[in-house]
């Protein structure tokens, strides 16, 4: 029982950590985390290289879905401009 008690609070420990491991860093993090660090030498785990990773991929994210809207109002449209043409 009381190893199951200690494997429940661990498990509930790191499950509650994981948000925190996964969050995304951006250039605001990045400039406190490297504030941090040059004031008091302990700065967080988000760094320059970090940020620029992260935001170059949400850019191309969100470039890669406006690409794939596009291409489907041009495939729609094709298929307009086709079904009127066989009218």
């Amino acid at each position: 029982m009381k190893y199951s008690l200690i494997l429940v609070g661990v498990f509930l420990s790191l499950s509650t950590h994981a948000g925190v491991m996964t969050s995304e860093c951006d250039m605001s993090k990045a400039m406190k985390s490297a504030a941090g660090k040059q004031a008091i030498g302990v700065g967080g785990r988000c760094n320059l290289k970090q940020a620029v990773s992260d935001e170059t991929s949400d850019v191309l994210e969100i470039e890669d879905k406006k690409h794939n809207k596009q291409e489907k109002d041009e495939r729609e449209l094709a298929k307009e401009l086709m079904g009127k043409r066989d009218d």
